[in-house]
């Protein structure tokens, strides 16, 4: 096969296939906003490896088949994934004990203690000392897991000003012995 020829196949397959992959990915991910590129880059990687296998593939008989079962492949990979990074502490270590280890603390992890409804004192303590405006901004970008750009567009504020907002949250975390990263 050309180079010509695959590019046109995979041209073909895309127009054809992208809008069901792409229902489907949404239908196992979420409908929410985070899941939005979840979704490209799932269909992204199945139109991958059509790439990589266009010369076998084209002469498969079921390609729509071929690429639902690679991307519910995808998917599943891409669900562990997930769910490896946001299990990583484990749920025998209690929060004040972490947070003691001046270990760091990820979004995945403060995501993790709220879906386990695990409680800390000293987070708690630092989240309650916030306004109503911080607060709502921290639930938003650690919890709902809104990107700080969504968040500055629904809360009607600049860029620079959620950014400024969830520095402070996070040095306010790291004052009361606290790391938190990027």
């Amino acid at each position: 096969m050309t180079r010509e020829e695959r590019n046109e196949f995979i041209e073909t397959l895309y127009a054809e296939y992208y809008e069901t992959l792409r229902k489907y990915c949404f239908s196992r991910l979420g409908f929410d906003s985070s899941a939005k590129d979840n979704v490209e880059d799932c269909i992204q990687a199945v139109f991958e490896v059509a790439v990589r296998r266009a010369d076998s593939l084209i002469h498969s008989p079921n390609l729509g088949g071929w690429l639902m079962q690679t991307c519910v492949y995808v998917i599943n990979d891409m669900l562990r994934a997930i769910n490896k990074r946001r299990t990583h502490v484990t749920t025998s270590i209690d929060a004040d004990e972490f947070l003691q280890s001046n270990a760091v603390i990820t979004e995945d992890i403060i995501n993790h203690w709220v879906e386990k409804n695990a409680t800390s004192s000293k987070l708690n303590t630092v989240l309650s000392n916030l306004s109503i405006k911080d607060e709502e901004i921290f639930h938003r970008h650690f919890i709902d897991g809104l990107t700080l750009r969504q968040i500055a567009h629904d809360m009607n504020i600049s860029l620079s000003s959620v950014k400024a907002t969830i520095h402070r949250i996070r040095k306010r975390l790291k004052d009361s012995d606290h790391t938190i990263t990027n």
